[in-house]
């Protein structure tokens, strides 16, 4: 079964932003700080897993495991694999920040901005594995896919990339700044460029749950496998 946006992302974005507020009213203290800015750029991973499984599931629901170029079984783990370095950068980073002296405040942002890049370059090559499987199965639609509907989750997993490479732009944008930045200095990009994409990541899961997809597949393919032993019966 396709799994929800994880839950352990509205946790995290949760925390993040009760940091957010404990540390303006608290500005001398590190820890607020660093709660929110870990807890904000961590959970981010979190969503993403469930995006890439969902590639994996879909792609195995309608059949279509040919038309992908890498290994579809191996997309979920290296996905997964790349998160785990992009979060350890960036937990490098945050901490730096948070306790390393004045010297090491460079190093700091860059860890977390490169953190950050290398995440956005894996989704969007994410989105280019994305884009040729429903090339293909337009091209060639297997026996499932030209039976059900199918292309709206595409479309839902390419809005949902969308956002979260939008997101990780802005963070890049404001790390590489600094803290006296446009973004940094003005709380409102977080809340439209972070805080708003993310909600509507989970909002469009819930509309377009891909987990659907997967039961009408099953649907399609316990149909098909009856319709073929009731034909084996009359032949008989």
């Amino acid at each position: 079964m396709i799994s929800t946006p994880n839950t352990n992302h509205p946790t995290a974005e949760t925390g993040g932003y009760y940091g957010r507020a404990w540390a303006h009213d608290n500005r001398r203290l590190g820890t607020p700080y660093l709660i929110q800015l870990f807890l904000l750029i961590a959970a981010v991973p979190f969503l993403s897993a469930s995006v890439y499984m969902t590639l994996s599931r879909m792609t195995r629901a309608l059949e279509a495991t040919k038309y992908s170029i890498v290994r579809i079984g191996w997309i979920s783990k290296v996905y997964i694999l790349i998160d785990i370095a992009c979060v350890v950068l960036q937990v490098m980073g945050t901490v730096t920040m948070a306790y390393g002296g004045a010297d090491e405040q460079q190093k700091a942002i860059n860890l977390v901005a490169g953190g950050l890049a290398f995440q956005l370059v894996a989704f969007v090559i994410f989105v280019l594995l994305a884009m040729r499987i429903h090339y293909r199965l337009n091209q060639d639609p297997t026996n499932v896919s030209s039976r059900i509907r199918w292309r709206r989750y595409f479309w839902m997993l390419y809005a949902v990339s969308a956002l979260v490479l939008l997101r990780n732009l802005v963070r890049i944008v404001e790390f590489v700044q600094g803290v006296d930045g446009a973004v940094a200095s003005h709380e409102a990009f977080l809340y439209i460029f972070d805080a708003v994409p993310m909600s509507l990541v989970v909002i469009l899961y819930t509309v377009l749950y891909p987990g659907q997809l997967m039961r009408n597949a099953r649907r399609m393919d316990k149909g098909t496998a009856d319709a073929m032993r009731l034909m084996d019966h009359e032949t008989a």
